[in-house]
């Protein structure tokens, strides 16, 4: 008998009203469930980053350190120390 844009028409308009509020709330907690979701995500990659980067220092720590010991060694070596080339 009505279309659906006559019943839409005859709504009372605190209905209508009480229906875009609870859309308008609706939309609002999917976009904080989304902004929440991106910051959590964020908060895992930037722990991920750090992590990688202590990895970094550990290896180019123990590189330098290896680096020192190989000098170190060669330079006793060369000198002809007897108590430096025991270390």
């Amino acid at each position: 008998m009505f279309g659906d844009s006559d019943y839409r028409a005859q709504a009372c308009p605190s209905c209508v009203a009480a229906l875009q509020a609870a859309q308008a709330q609706k939309d609002q907690a999917k976009a904080e469930k989304a902004r929440l979701k991106a910051e959590a995500q964020a908060r895992k990659d930037a722990a991920k980053a750090e992590k990688e980067r202590q990895k970094t220092e550990i290896k180019l720590a123990k590189l330098r350190l290896q680096t020192e010991r190989e000098t170190a060694k060669r330079e006793a070596l060369a000198s002809g120390s007897p108590t430096a080339s025991a270390r």
